[in-house]
């Protein structure tokens, strides 16, 4: 999918049936490179129908993706909810690595999401 550089992109999981959840884990895609990971989201939204969403979480710090030997978040938490459908959305710049030969519309990446219920 390719988005022009400054536009809002997201991706969207399908759980399959409504589920509560109220945290979710990042496994990066590489230990070397830092620049593809996802920094943060400006959004995180929940629906039932997957066209009406509703804000859970706004600003959500994707803890130590600046850390190249940090290959896995720590969970992070967020309101609990109950939802089939979870929107992850970033238009923001912090929501990507920035350097002076990289910027936003570059890629980003993750190799696998973890979603769960703490109690």
């Amino acid at each position: 999918m390719e988005v022009p550089s400054g536009e809002a992109i997201y991706f969207i999981v399908d759980m399959q049936k409504a589920q509560e959840v109220n945290y979710f884990r990042i496994r990066h895609r590489n230990t070397t490179q830092t620049f593809i990971r996802w920094y943060s989201f400006d959004e995180i939204a929940g629906s039932i129908d997957g066209v009406n969403f509703e804000v859970i979480a706004s600003n959500v710090v994707i803890t130590d993706a600046g850390v190249a030997s940090q290959q896995e978040s720590p969970n992070i938490t967020f309101p609990k909810s109950k939802y089939r459908y979870l929107k992850f959305y970033a238009q923001s710049a912090n929501c990507f690595y920035q350097s002076s030969y990289t910027s936003q519309g570059s890629s980003v990446q993750i190799q696998e999401l973890y979603l769960g219920l703490n109690p």
